[in-house]
């Protein structure tokens, strides 16, 4: 239980810290923000960067989609 607490105050931070550049900064993409710095990379940072901004659009476009269903204003 302390371990999710503690993975949740440190995804907190981190979306603090983006700010508005990466606004809908989620658990997976932190995961793919520290596969850049450990032993074992998968990908090079341009890929894993690509690969958020992908994704985000697609969360974007779900939220937006969702907000025109409900009727309620774009906050973006």
């Amino acid at each position: 239980m302390a371990l999710v607490c503690v993975a949740l105050v440190f995804t907190l931070k981190e979306r603090i810290a983006q700010g508005e550049h990466l606004a809908l900064l989620s658990v997976r993409n932190i995961v793919q923000l520290l596969e850049i710095h450990l032993a074992h990379r998968p990908q090079t940072p341009t890929e894993v960067l690509a690969a958020m901004s992908r994704r985000q659009q697609g969360r974007q476009k779900s939220i937006d989609f969702a907000r025109k269903k409900r009727g309620k204003p774009k906050l973006f």
